[in-house]
This record gives structure tokens, C-alpha cells and sequence, in this order.
């Protein structure tokens, strides 16, 4: 038998926000983390809706969301020369949900095409 090899997939993808390119893992764990925290922001807008919450308060943690996901210092840099809205915020944090949602979803797609050619070469071989 032949010498098989593994290397590992890069999940990272360059994003770009407001003119600055970041790094962003893709990976599912990055994935989960994201909807652990969309439930967050969830809970704020249902807080935001019941008076107990603010806008300031989704900011806040859409912000840490963001600095979360591309680093401590993101969200600085982001909003260097610009106010920062809850609109932006919500914005930017659907951007990277959408990334890494279509990041996986594509490599779910060539996994598939490469067990299908799999398994096409296999019958094949049987015959």
C-alpha cells in the first residue's frame, strides 16, 4: 500500500470591514460560538423590547462578539474613524455569521464531490 498523508484544512478566510482585512477561523467551533452568541444578542433585543435593556447594551455586546471572532482590537480599529451604531454592529456581526456559514457550507459541498468520486471508483473496481 502507498504512504497516505493528512494535513489539515486552513478554516481561516480573509474578511474585509471598513477597509481592514482580519483573519477569521471558519471552523465549526467558530461557528457554534457564533450562535451562542446570536442567542445573546436574541436576549438583549428581548430585553431591549421589555425596557430592561438598551441599545448601549447590544453595542456593548455586539462589540465583544466582533472582538471575539477577529481579535482583541477588532472593533478599534473598525470604528477608528466612524461613530459606532447598533445598526453597524448588527451588521457586521450577520457578515461574519453569513462568512463562516458559506465557508462551511462549501466545504461540505466538496466533501461530498470527493466521496461521490469515491465511491464512483469503488463500484467501478468491482466490476
Amino acid at each position: 500500500m502507498e504512504k497516505r498523508t493528512f494535513e489539515f484544512v486552513d478554516y481561516s478566510t480573509e474578511v474585509e470591514i471598513n477597509g481592514i482585512t482580519f483573519k477569521l477561523d471558519c471552523s465549526s467551533d467558530t461557528g457554534m460560538k457564533i450562535d451562542r452568541l446570536a442567542d445573546g444578542l436574541r436576549e438583549i433585543g428581548e430585553g431591549i423590547r421589555a425596557k430592561e435593556k438598551t441599545a448601549e447594551d447590544a453595542v456593548e455586546y455586539g462589540k465583544s462578539i466582533i472582538n471575539d471572532v477577529l481579535g482583541e482590537g477588532a472593533v478599534e480599529k473598525i470604528w477608528k474613524d466612524r461613530a459606532c451604531r447598533l445598526s453597524d454592529v448588527a451588521d457586521i456581526c450577520v457578515f461574519l455569521a453569513e462568512t463562516v456559514s458559506k465557508f462551511q457550507a462549501d466545504r461540505r459541498a466538496t466533501l461530498m464531490a470527493t466521496a461521490n468520486r469515491a465511491t464512483r471508483r469503488a463500484a467501478k473496481k468491482k466490476k
